[in-house]
């Protein structure tokens, strides 16, 4: 393989890894890739979860204890692409706007978001991301999400778990 190939590889592989997805499901994600990468893809598919949990892990990897997730389109980022790509993405990277040759997967890959481990997580979460939007964000209404109730950030957490399903397969 070309260093090239191996670039795009590794740099997509470290990406999965480091949002959390679990060793045994990044060996099919790799495989997802080589195929890939075979078949001239410079957009693998991505399957976003918002992971949920009630309780923030004291030890261990994430993955390990919260294993519950709902797909979640916007969480669907496209962050593994062909570097050849001007990939253009929007504010936030919840979408892009690629430029160059376009071939999407038919496997994807999944991407696991852990914002909601607990409730208590989640409320401290956002009072201290409300805090950190800038002048910008505000006036473009960017993390509007973060200015929500408690009651608000509950009624949604409690809906993710009502609707959540075991996404890791232990396996």
């Amino acid at each position: 393989m070309d260093k090239f190939k191996q670039k795009f590889l590794y740099n997509k592989a470290s990406k999965i890894s480091y949002n959390k997805v679990k060793v045994p499901t990044l060996i099919p994600t790799l495989n997802i890739l080589k195929q890939c990468w075979k078949d001239g893809v410079t957009l693998p598919t991505i399957k976003g979860y918002q992971m949920v949990g009630n309780r923030v892990p004291e030890s261990g990897q994430i993955y390990d204890h919260i294993m519950m997730g709902v797909e979640y389109s916007d969480e669907s980022k496209q962050i593994i692409f062909n570097p050849a790509l001007d990939i253009n993405f929007t504010p936030g990277a919840h979408s892009c706007n690629p430029i160059g040759v376009i071939k999407r997967s038919e496997d994807s890959c999944s991407l696991l978001h852990y914002k909601f481990i607990s409730l208590d997580y989640v409320i401290k979460n956002y009072r201290l991301l409300q805090k950190r939007l800038s002048d910008q964000n505000k006036a473009c209404n960017f993390g509007c999400h973060y200015n929500q109730t408690i009651e608000q950030i509950k009624g949604y957490y409690e809906e993710l778990i009502r609707l959540s399903r075991n996404v890791i397969d232990r396996g």
